[in-house]
């Protein structure tokens, strides 16, 4: 090791060709007001002086002759080493922000300015003036680590992920290496612990659990060192240490100003938590109290989506199976009806044979509302089976559907057009689904209309889609009905008193059909102006 008295041997202060000479050097080494030292290319300390032994919390003596990794933290002793090397193979000063240790245990960062010189026996020096830059970096760092959080609160991730993430960054700070957390069930109020890392790599349940049940009755956070944590034995509350902390910091978790869990944290090598280290980690329960809440909210939306669709699936095979139990005595009363109907034909009086058709048309009505059921089971339920086949959808949807409802337009007295395209409209498509669409949107719109016509016009649109508009001038819709229009069993006439008689799957089974041939459907309607329903198909 380079003599201390070899350095201060001469009278010039000043670095020439690379070499110390000491004038003064001794006066203005000691009693200058920044933090300095002087360590030899093995790496011992040869000088420092008062400043810089108060910056670390040692007295000068303690510090001279030994390594200066002595201030070094635990996971920054490598990286000061090789800065310490750099210093000798670089030309000029360097400048190194650095993390250290004070003699108490806590950690703090530098700002360092070093230069390689050599002493008259050419031994090599290193020279360093410190600087505490902790307040800086601490903010740019708890700043990051808030950041990191915030961002992890979009992620979906498992809680042991959340917590590994927050730990790491919260290591960045402070010295952590007792990290747990823990979170009060609803339910059942037990205590559940999502993330517990100790350097015992021992289970610490029992005692997190006390340590909890001191947070909750305090209601705040709570900060101890070793002589209060050595009163608290005393107390109910107590914890059954298997080793004993030198200090304890825990901050309650809340949700809506609720104590749900807690952030603790321990160490047992000579640390001492300060108020400041407290007020960072109740900083980061804060955002962990966001995160938290977005997880519950989220938690809370998948288990209402998941009881609702467990609800429209029991409904939906409720109804299947009410339909397949009211089809089979039906197809029968049906039968025999229209079997007495013919056998009694030449005797039965006019006002008999009414009583035939009414039967005839209650009965057609109740078979198509078991269909709509039974349809709308199927697609709920995906046990609707797609079929693509390369379709022509006016000769081979369109034209069919407009024969087989021509007859109860004209009893009403309306016109029903279906306009020719200039050029065949050719799409792949499931047929039935897509027959099914229209046929209830053609009956719908002669079903809507009192007087005038109901207009079919197929043709590619400005963008060079198939599109297919269903006109009527009927009764309209209501603005307010349009955006509950497409979901099952909704009407915008509701009550016995209603004018049109159906239970409000039409439109709900047009929706389903559509999105099961990629089609889009729009609506442009006005009250008592009539409607135009658009099938756009991508």
């Amino acid at each position: 090791m380079a003599n201390k008295n070899n350095i201060l041997e001469n009278t010039d202060t000043k670095l020439e060709n690379g070499k110390l000479h000491n004038q003064l050097f001794e006066q203005n080494f000691a009693q200058s007001k920044n933090a300095m030292c002087i360590v030899d290319y093995d790496g011992n300390f040869v000088r420092v002086n008062k400043e810089y032994a108060k910056l670390f919390g040692y007295k000068i003596d303690e510090l001279e002759g030994e390594h200066f990794t002595k201030i070094s933290a635990h996971d920054s002793k490598d990286n000061l080493l090789e800065n310490h090397k750099k210093t000798f193979n670089t030309a000029g000063i360097l400048k190194l922000e650095e993390k250290v240790k004070h003699k108490n245990g806590t950690y703090f960062y530098v700002l360092s300015t070093n230069q390689s010189i050599n002493n008259e026996e050419s031994e090599k020096l290193r020279i360093s003036t410190i600087v505490d830059i902790s307040d800086r970096l601490k903010n740019e760092l708890v700043q990051s680590v808030l950041l990191e959080i915030s961002k992890l609160s979009s992620k979906s991730i498992e809680p042991e992920e959340l917590f590994t993430s927050i730990h790491n960054a919260i290591s960045h700070i402070m010295p952590v290496r007792n990290f747990a957390v823990c979170l009060e069930n609803n339910s059942d109020k037990k205590i559940e612990y999502p993330y517990i890392k100790n350097e015992f790599n021992t289970d610490e349940k029992k005692t997190l659990n006390k340590e909890f049940e001191l947070l909750k009755n305090e209601n705040d956070s709570v900060l101890l060192d070793k002589n209060k944590i050595e009163e608290l034995l005393s107390n109910k509350y107590s914890p059954d240490y298997k080793n004993l902390p030198h200090s304890f910091v825990g901050v309650p978790l809340k949700l809506k100003e609720k104590i749900i869990g807690a952030i603790i944290i321990k160490d047992f090598n000579g640390t001492r938590y300060t108020n400041e280290n407290k007020e960072v980690l109740e900083l980061v329960a804060s955002h962990v109290n966001s995160v938290l809440e977005r997880k519950k909210y989220e938690e809370e939306l998948i288990r209402a989506r998941k009881e609702a669709e467990e609800s429209a699936k029991l409904k939906s095979e409720f109804l299947a199976q009410i339909s397949h139990e009211i089809r089979t005595p039906l197809n029968s009363i049906l039968s025999f009806s229209s079997l007495i109907k013919s056998e009694l034909k030449d005797v039965i009086s006019d006002e008999l044979a009414e009583t035939f058709n009414f039967i005839e048309r209650g009965g057609n009505r109740l078979t198509r509302t078991i269909e709509l059921i039974l349809n709308i089971s199927k697609i709920k339920n995906q046990q609707y089976k797609i079929d693509l086949t390369e379709v022509d959808i006016y000769k081979d949807v369109l034209y069919p559907l407009l024969v087989e409802q021509l007859t109860k337009a004209e009893d009403k007295g309306l016109k029903l057009n279906l306009i020719k395209p200039d050029k065949p409209l050719k799409l792949v498509l499931d047929q039935y689904s897509v027959s099914q669409l229209f046929m209830n949107l053609i009956d719908n719109a002669i079903k809507y209309t009192k007087e005038g016509s109901v207009t079919i016009k197929p043709f590619v649109n400005e963008f060079g889609k198939i599109q297919v508009d269903i006109i009527d001038t009927g009764i309209g819709i209501a603005e307010e009905y349009m955006p509950t229009m497409f979901e099952a069993f909704s009407q915008e006439e509701q009550g016995y008193t209603r004018s049109y008689e159906g239970i409000g799957l039409g439109l709900s089974l047009v929706k389903s059909y559509a999105d099961l041939n990629n089609a889009e459907i729009k609506v442009n309607s006005k009250k008592n102006k009539g409607s135009v329903f658009s099938v756009i198909f991508n």
